[in-house]
């Protein structure tokens, strides 16, 4: 694209549960964090429940993405974004 024009472009997202692909999502969302709502009710629609431990990285964490967790019942097991700025012991 060395032209500067903007093109279509899709974020496929893909929810892994023991080694098997378990719910598959594509979408025009740039950021990873937009991604994370629609795959999980993806997750829901295709098997009924939410995931208890749905883990990401910290391109998923985000305040949306942690309130929408804690009303579905769901264990926040996502970093977020600026984690590794941090001094953790």
């Amino acid at each position: 694209m060395g032209n500067d024009q903007l093109l279509p472009a899709y974020n496929v997202q893909v929810g892994v549960a023991d080694e098997y692909i378990a719910v598959l999502d594509v979408n025009q969302y740039r950021s990873d964090m937009d991604c994370f709502i629609p795959l999980m009710e993806e997750f829901k629609r295709t098997y009924g429940f939410y995931p208890e431990y749905p883990t990401a990285d910290a391109g998923y964490g985000s305040y949306n993405n942690y309130l929408y967790c804690e009303q579905h019942g769901m264990k926040k097991y996502m970093k977020f974004p600026m984690f590794k700025k941090r001094n953790y012991r």
